[in-house]
């Protein structure tokens, strides 16, 4: 058997008997009669339309309590928040707010609300504001829902927390594993922190209650507040320590992991290979070793950027059972002063020792065969260099902007001295290019700023653009047959001899400016 259906004498919603106040429109069903609350006539229950003054009793009723905040209810104008008369038409708005109180007082569900404050509420700050307001009032005088929380909410800050850790953790990891910038990691992880606050701040049973309420206009505040809140729940401390569970657990990983340094290692052929180094939390190592072996098999390799800005090591000690060395290995290491390269070593890779600004001196292993681009770019505390005969290759840039660099020796194996190899070099003062170099690179030399003396091979078939731009050399001795870009020693008053004349200066001399000018005086400088 169906239940018995009642309908709503104002608005004909259909609901189940018992009801006492109809949920659509909020009209008393126990009463026979309802009071026009502008007129004060009393009409039947069924009436839509007060028989006194024609006002639309559903209209009253239905009114949502912002409007009337916002609007004088009797002419429409706009009210200065805290007035208590509507400077349109005189009516008076405290009066008509008690009106409006008795007649939506009683939520459908839960306690009558305490009227006295209403108009208050409603007539001061931001809509938004009243609306929280009138919902914390109607919470509190409310002891079904006092105290309780939504799970809806609490799940919400639990996802965020959980997020928030995850982020917290990958931010670390990365600095740990990576050795990024500790002022990138102090950003993010402020910046995570703050962002999380902010949503969690945001989300709150009111703030959700708030927003229900603008959604459904039509409907009474308590009893929105009501039938939300019958799902809650008043064991709110246990999301609170489930939040905190999971942040002891984010930063109790961290800890576990990385509260003192670790060396992690991949399998190469021969042995295992050294790929990561991560910082140790509130340690800083300034001594690291790389064991010979690990797990009894011999580390044979390190893997590119393992030791890349650990900027608190001065000196590493590496085994003999090294055999190579990937590039960027030790990069950003701005103040390792130390460091030993096994005998085996046959290959420095590119940026190897790029930015080890602390850097003084290197011995390089005599089987060395190459040394990559950039192995040793800005190393600006390298004095003194001595490169092994073995070496049949020199990278560009391998040794720009070692400011402090005066005195390098470059093996007879090599064929070329590539791009910019000594480029700034501020305090070499004289370089010898072995026999057997065919091509000196573009900017090879270039501000070598105390360069006065150099030596070209006969062999040498070309002189690269800006190869000694910038130079002080007073003398070049070239074949003649050497393709000279019109650059290469551009910024220089280098007087161009050539082998085929036994190197000696011709009476009226020969000024590099003049060179391409087939001038034989003096010129300006050469654009």
């Amino acid at each position: 058997m169906g239940k018995e259906i009642i309908t709503c004498p104002l608005c004909k919603r259909e609901m189940a008997v018992g009801n006492t106040r109809c949920p659509q429109c909020g009209a008393d069903l126990t009463k026979t009669e309802n009071e026009c609350p502008k007129c004060h006539t009393k009409n039947l229950a069924t009436s839509k339309f007060c028989k006194g003054c024609g006002k639309s009793l559903i209209e009253i009723i239905n009114t949502p309590i912002s409007q009337i905040a916002l609007k004088c209810p009797k002419c429409q104008a706009a009210l200065i928040r805290g007035a208590k008369f509507c400077k349109e038409c005189g009516a008076n708005v405290e009066a008509t707010m008690q009106v409006y109180n008795e007649t939506h007082g009683v939520a459908n569900v839960g306690t009558p609300v305490d009227y006295s404050s209403y108009d208050y509420y409603l007539t001061s700050g931001s809509e938004a504001s009243s609306i929280k307001a009138i919902i914390r009032k109607e919470m509190n005088s409310n002891p079904e829902v006092k105290g309780r929380t939504l799970p809806k909410v609490e799940n919400k800050k639990l996802l965020f927390t959980f997020f928030y850790g995850v982020i917290v953790f990958i931010v670390i990891a990365i600095y740990m594993f990576f050795h990024t910038y500790l002022g990138l990691r102090n950003f993010l992880l402020v910046g995570s922190t703050g962002i999380y606050i902010f949503l969690v701040c945001r989300l709150s049973t009111i703030g959700f209650l708030a927003q229900e309420v603008s959604r459904r206009p039509e409907e009474k505040i308590g009893y929105i507040v009501a039938t939300n809140m019958a799902s809650g729940k008043k064991n709110k401390w246990l999301y609170v320590l489930a939040k905190t569970f999971i942040l002891i657990l984010c930063f109790g990983s961290i800890l576990v992991l990385f509260h003192k340094p670790h060396m992690i290692y991949e399998r190469g052929e021969g042995g295992y290979v050294l790929r990561y180094y991560t910082y140790g939390i509130g340690t800083e190592e300034r001594t690291i070793t790389v064991p010979e072996t690990y797990k009894g098999k011999p580390v044979v390799g390190i893997r590119g950027d393992t030791f890349k800005n650990v900027d608190s090591v001065q000196k590493i000690v590496l085994p003999e059972s090294i055999k190579e060395i990937r590039g960027g290995a030790f990069e950003g290491c701005t103040r390792l002063e130390e460091i030993n390269l096994p005998k085996e070593l046959i290959e420095i890779h590119g940026s190897t020792f790029k930015n080890c600004t602390s850097l003084r001196e290197i011995v390089l292993p005599e089987g060395l065969e190459r040394i990559g681009g950039a192995a040793f770019q800005y190393d600006i505390s390298l004095l003194s260099i001595k490169i092994p005969e073995s070496v049949v290759e020199i990278g560009g840039e391998s040794f720009m902007g070692c400011s402090s660099l005066y005195e390098v020796n470059l093996p007879s194996k090599i064929t070329e001295v590539h791009g910019s190899t000594f480029e700034d070099c501020t305090s070499l003062e004289a370089i010898e290019i072995p026999e057997g170099v065919t091509r000196i690179g573009g900017s090879a030399f270039r501000n070598c700023i105390s360069l006065r003396e150099a030596k070209v091979p006969t062999t040498v078939t070309e002189i690269g653009s800006s190869a000694f731009r910038g130079t002080a050399l007073q003398t070049v001795c070239i074949p003649k047959s050497a393709e000279v870009n019109e650059r290469a020693f551009k910024e220089t008053w280098a007087t161009i001899v050539y082998y085929e004349d036994n190197c000696e200066e011709p009476s009226y001399g020969t000024n590099f400016n003049d060179y391409f000018n087939n001038d034989y005086s003096y010129g300006d400088s050469y654009e």
